[in-house]
């Protein structure tokens, strides 16, 4: 009987083990693109592409197992990944000096994004720095 617990105990050790491991190589699965306008505002968008499970590995999911995908693919959850992953590409290039805001999220499309603008205006050395990468605005 001792040793559910224990047995239980390691399953969820490893379960967050590889759940944690998943979330650091996220970055690479992100693209990051900046905007500078003539005006000196400062745009950044950053997208991932959304992981859809195959159809029939979602149907023979037990309830407990399906609840846990549909709970990865929330929209709140990839809100905070998306934040998370501007948050390390921002601090990682020096685009935004005074951190950002906000503007948009979109999680409901293949491509998930988050737009966003620095709190301050343009420098000459970012408009060397940083091309306009983003193609639609």
């Amino acid at each position: 009987m001792q040793k559910l617990p224990f047995a239980s105990f390691s399953m969820l050790l490893i379960f967050l083990a590889t759940g944690c491991a998943s979330q650091r190589g996220s970055l690479d699965k992100t693209d990051f693109r900046t905007r500078i306008t003539g005006s000196g505002l400062k745009h950044f968008e950053v997208r991932v592409k959304r992981d859809k499970p195959d159809g029939r590995q979602v149907k023979n999911l037990d309830p407990q197992q399906r609840q846990r995908q549909e709970l990865r693919l929330s929209s709140t959850r990839l809100q905070k990944r998306l934040q998370k992953a501007a948050d390390r590409h921002i601090e990682e290039s020096g685009f935004c000096q005074n951190g950002y805001w906000i503007m948009e999220t979109n999680t409901y499309s293949p491509l998930i994004s988050l737009r966003g603008e620095c709190n301050e205006p343009a420098r000459d050395e970012d408009i060397r720095r940083f091309p306009n990468t983003i193609e639609q605005w």
